[in-house]
């Protein structure tokens, strides 16, 4: 967070008392300044400059410029598990994004307090992907931060955040920095530099160091205009920043004054963050941070500011450009995915794709996984990360409306006439949210996610059991204001089974040791918040990541079906078919079949397989089937004959 301290006079110079005459001619210069900066008009667009004979085009060089600018003053949530107000960080971002787009034609996009909440500042974020390879974007950040010691993770805070819940960080409510730079790696943008004015803002670059480069000539920013990059200027390190100032903070006051007055007519990121390194330093001490963020994509360029009118001066250089500099302008920077998969890492580019669906940011993870999905389509893993960011799949349909049937069927059990029995089977409702990371490290949480896909993946489409969409269930558990890591609590499981009830939950932890991964799941009852069952692998090797999910999954599926059988009695049709009270909801699938079972009389021993019974057509509570029986005697009484699950 900024701190609001009072103590930067103290930290300037005194100066002596300025004569009556001295502070006259200084009113009279300064009126003097205002006159000439009034009549001053801007050079034209950069789209209408011409150069002289012999020099490329400005705009042939130049990329397309665009802006993200963010300020938080006032948070939603406050009191002991909220944050405390701002004072500059708003006036700081509109005041940039005036002048960007007054002096250097940038425009863009404006998330100020209230709008810029978690879901505005992802959305904005993975707006990223549908810019060119030619653009350059500049993303303004001031607001709350913070920093994770023991994770070594910090986090851009949204005006919608809560800071605390029930003991604990609120940290689903905040922007990983781990997230932005993925982000920021999978964009096709040329260019993207980030200025960050908020606590802890160095964390950006994850205890990489930062490189700095100056140099004045035109060339070289021509050269650098060419190359790819990421670049990132924080206010401070790993560290509190200060809120104070009479309108602005001191770090945003300093970027206002470079970008308005100080700065040249064509100057780059490291220039910038140079000026404001020395002059932000000496007012404050803070430890201001600047250089290329450590992604494959960066190649040695810098965003280039160019003020409106100065595009000219780069022409006069366009072309004396290096041919194999000349190579780099306009190159789409290679998919992070596929730098993940040639350096044999596919599993990381996987669950990497997965933290940025859940954290509200697809288009960023569709382009991540594209290059590993393209070179293993035929890989189990790949598919269910695939299904998983396929928002047209339709798993979850439905579950809803069963769950008001056996809602209404609670209340109504007692009506006259009814066919239904205690002895009805319950539809096998499954919501699989474990394992979660038992550390919460970013690339644990990412590989979690892996093993939590993966599993649901296996489950998916499976006759005997209705799988709900995992989307629909995070949704629920937000509004419920759960998380999957609460189900450890037998009190928040009976408030899962109130709105899942007859239903099944897979939770439990993963965790990554030295030389192996562990899994850990429990199957929960819901409607009683009992464990029934657990389950455990570990593996050497997280490439094997879906030969241990079909492991688990296959034991899982077994312990279902011994601990809630499907079987149900049976009742003849007039056309000879047969029917009972199971259906599309109990996981029935048209042609599925079942077995035909005589129970013994005393209730003891082995049920006697009489025959086989195939689902012709189905309902959500009930099913009408076709009999094959053993050595085709059809029994004239079906009193005592049941449908039974079959073994898988």
């Amino acid at each position: 967070m900024k701190s609001s301290t009072s103590d930067i006079e103290k930290r300037r110079p005194r100066r002596a008392m300025i004569p009556l005459l001295c502070g006259l001619l200084a009113a009279l210069l300064a009126c003097l300044g205002i006159v000439i900066r009034r009549s001053y008009r801007p050079g034209p667009p950069l789209e209408s400059l011409s150069p002289g004979p012999g020099h490329a085009t400005p705009t042939a060089l130049l990329p397309e410029y665009h802006a993200l600018v963010i300020g938080i003053n006032t948070y939603t949530a406050h009191g002991p598990d909220g944050w405390e107000a701002l004072k500059t960080a708003r006036r700081d971002a509109e005041e940039i994004a005036d002048i960007l787009e007054q002096a250097y034609g940038i425009q863009g996009q404006r998330l100020l307090d209230k709008d810029a909440t978690l879901g505005a500042i992802m959305g904005a974020l993975d707006g990223l992907m549908e810019l060119g390879p030619g653009a350059a974007v500049l993303i303004y950040f001031a607001g709350h931060g913070f920093y994770d010691e023991n994770l070594k993770e910090g986090y851009w805070i949204p005006a919608d955040a809560r800071k605390r819940k029930g003991g604990r960080y609120a940290k689903e409510d905040w922007i990983w920095n781990s997230t932005i730079t993925k982000i920021l790696g999978a964009s096709p943008a040329q260019h993207v530099l980030v200025i960050s004015d908020s606590c802890y803002g160095g964390a950006l670059f994850r205890g990489q160091n930062g490189r700095n480069q100056k140099e004045q000539k035109l060339r070289w920013y021509h050269r650098a205009i060419g190359k790819p990059s990421r670049f990132l200027i924080s206010s401070g390190d790993l560290e509190p920043i200060r809120d104070d100032g009479a309108v602005h903070s001191i770090f945003g006051q300093e970027v206002i004054d470079y970008l308005r007055h100080t700065g040249p007519r064509v100057f780059s990121a490291s220039d910038l963050g140079l000026a404001l390194r020395e002059e932000v330093s000496a007012l404050t001490g803070q430890l201001v941070r600047m250089g290329p963020l450590p992604l494959a994509v960066h190649a040695g360029g810098e965003f280039v500011f160019i003020r409106k009118g100065a595009a000219r001066d780069l022409a006069t250089v366009a072309d004396t450009a290096p041919a194999a500099e000349a190579s780099h302008r306009r190159a789409d920077p290679p998919p992070p995915g596929l730098v993940a998969l040639e350096a044999g890492r596919k599993t990381g580019a996987l669950g990497d794709a997965l933290l940025l669906e859940r954290q509200g940011a697809p288009a960023a993870a569709r382009r991540l996984l594209g290059p590993v999905a393209s070179s293993s389509a035929d890989d189990p893993l790949v598919a269910a990360v695939l299904a998983r960011l396929d928002h047209t799949r339709q798993t979850g349909a439905g579950i809803w409306d069963l769950i008001k049937q056996l809602e209404e069927r609670k209340r109504d059990s007692g009506i006259s006439g009814s066919r239904r029995s205690p002895h009805d089977p319950k539809p096998r409702i499954l919501a699989c949210l474990g394992p979660v990371s038992r550390t919460g490290r970013p690339e644990e949480e990412s590989l979690a996610l892996l093993y939590q896909t993966c599993m649901e993946f296996q489950f998916a489409g499976r006759p005997g059991l209705m799988l709900v969409e995992r989307k629909i269930l995070e949704e629920t558990l937000r509004e419920l204001d759960l998380g999957a890591s609460d189900v450890s609590d037998p009190e928040v499981r009976a408030q899962i089974g109130r709105f899942l009830p007859a239903g099944l939950l897979l939770a439990g932890e993963f965790w990554s040791q030295p030389k192996k991964t562990s899994v850990y799941l429990k199957l929960v009852d819901t409607e009683t918040s009992q464990v029934l069952a657990a389950f455990s692998e570990e593996t050497t090797d997280n490439e094997q990541i879906a030969a241990t999910c079909e492991t688990l999954a296959s034991q899982i599926r077994a312990r279902i079906a011994q601990l809630r059988p499907l079987t149900v009695a049976l009742r003849r049709r007039a056309d000879g078919s047969l029917e009972a009270d199971i259906g599309r909801f109990h996981g029935l699938r048209v042609g599925m079949i079942l077995s035909i079972v005589r129970r013994p009389d005393d209730g003891q021993g082995k049920p006697q397989t009489v025959g086989t019974a195939t689902v012709k057509s189905l309902e959500n509570m009930s099913a009408r089937f076709l009999p094959e029986w053993v050595a085709s005697r059809d029994p004239k009484d079906l009193d005592d004959l049941w449908l039974h699950e079959r073994a898988e």
